[in-house]
């Protein structure tokens, strides 16, 4: 199971999120993968509070070649889509972060992206201690 969860629901409406999940079936078959399970959370913004970056958080399985495999198919979709959020009104210095976890809720890495060409920064999270717990997950989206 592949969970995406943006930082602020209000950033990611639930339709570019449906496309989103569209994209990176379309992809997983593409070479062949059949049941990628993929899962949306969008828990609603409490508050006006906004971070500075755009963050997706993704939490990936941890099984050898099976998170390799997802690796390279879910990761490229999601820097894509980023990308494109650059062309929104007023979002065009507004810098874009993956954070990619386990489903153990721990942190691996960061992928942030400053602007719409540049290349992506990979950040390894070897030595850092960082936890979020999964989200629940909830199907629905509206």
């Amino acid at each position: 199971m592949v969970i995406i969860e943006p930082a602020n629901a209000l950033d990611s409406p639930a339709d570019q999120l449906r496309d989103l999940l569209t994209d990176i079936e379309s992809s997983a078959v593409n070479v062949g993968i059949q049941d990628l399970e993929l899962v949306i959370s969008n828990e609603p913004t409490e508050g006006v509070a906004n971070d500075w970056f755009d963050t997706l958080h993704v939490y990936l399985p941890s099984i050898g070649a099976i998170k390799d495999t997802i690796w390279f198919v879910v990761i490229p979709n999601l820097v894509l889509y980023m990308r494109k959020r650059f062309r929104r009104p007023n979002e065009e210095k507004r810098p874009r972060r993956i954070a990619v976890y386990g489903l153990d809720g721990k942190l691996r890495k960061y992928i942030e992206i400053a602007d719409e060409t540049a290349d992506e920064v990979l950040v390894e999270m070897e030595n850092f201690d960082h936890f979020r717990e999964p989200p629940i997950i909830d199907d629905n989206l509206e």
